[in-house]
């Protein structure tokens, strides 16, 4: 034990600094850090290894040379008088210490393709089947069934209206449509625009449908437009009316996407 704390002791500075660098380098590697130089150099440059203060290490092997490389691709070392890490690439020396950027041909490539591993981006619906869940988004309605709310109900009557201030699109998949009143006909649209009413609103329909049952209600299945886009006022008016009803209510259902 005595022979070996004499031993520690007659280490010099310099081999202590050259045995600290080898060990933090393999360190580096256990933890994954500094495999991304040592695959990339090897990946590109077959005859040279790592650098670090005058030590290379090589497939394994450990190897001596010069701490400075004058003329050496592909070598990454310490220089011994400011102690900064060098990446050697060609002619080009770059000083990782004080942030150099890499040669894209040589490590940079390697840190670039794990960046983009990083940000890539895969849409859900790709890789899953996405099930949704048709539920009734909003609901429009005019009259209380009584016989003098007939009166409620004209060609210029908003029955009802919200503002998609969400981020999702609201999918239409099915209108149910029932009416009170003595043998009711009236047609309901449903619209949206950024302005409230607006001429050039989209509607579900071109054609919009007739309502006429005061059961079971009236479906539709078949839009010219399904998608109302976030941003936008949704209101439903009565383009037609035949029959004027004591009472109507319309339900939209669908998804959000």
């Amino acid at each position: 034990m005595k022979k070996l704390i004499l031993l520690l002791l007659s280490i010099t500075d310099e081999m202590k600094k050259a045995v600290l660098l080898i060990i933090g380098l393999f360190a580096l590697i256990a933890l994954g850090v500094a495999q991304v130089f040592v695959d990339t150099i090897s990946e590109y440059t077959s005859e040279h290894g790592v650098l670090i203060d005058g030590t290379i290490i090589k497939d394994g092997a450990v190897y001596f040379a010069p701490s400075s490389p004058s003329s050496d691709t592909g070598v990454l070392y310490m220089n011994s008088s400011d102690e900064h890490i060098y990446f050697r690439s060609s002619t080009t020396t770059y000083d990782l210490t004080t942030g150099d950027s890499f040669d894209s041909t040589y490590s940079h490539l390697r840190i670039d393709s794990l960046r983009t591993e990083i940000e890539d981006t895969v849409s859900l619906g790709d890789v899953a089947v996405i099930l949704t869940d048709t539920i009734p988004l909003f609901v429009f309605g005019g009259g209380g069934g009584n016989a003098g709310d007939t009166a409620s109900f004209s060609t210029s009557t908003i029955y009802g209206s919200f503002y998609n201030a969400e981020k999702d699109t609201l999918v239409i998949t099915e209108m149910i449509a029932v009416c009170q009143g003595n043998s009711p006909d009236i047609t309901v649209d449903v619209e949206w625009h950024a302005s409230l009413l607006d001429g050039s609103a989209t509607g579900l329909n071109s054609v919009p449908p007739s309502i006429t049952s005061i059961t079971e209600g009236d479906s539709d299945v078949s839009f010219d437009y399904t998608d109302i886009p976030p941003g936008v006022w949704v209101w439903m008016k009565t383009p037609t009316i035949d029959t004027k009803p004591t009472y109507l209510s319309v339900t939209i259902l669908g998804h959000k996407k």
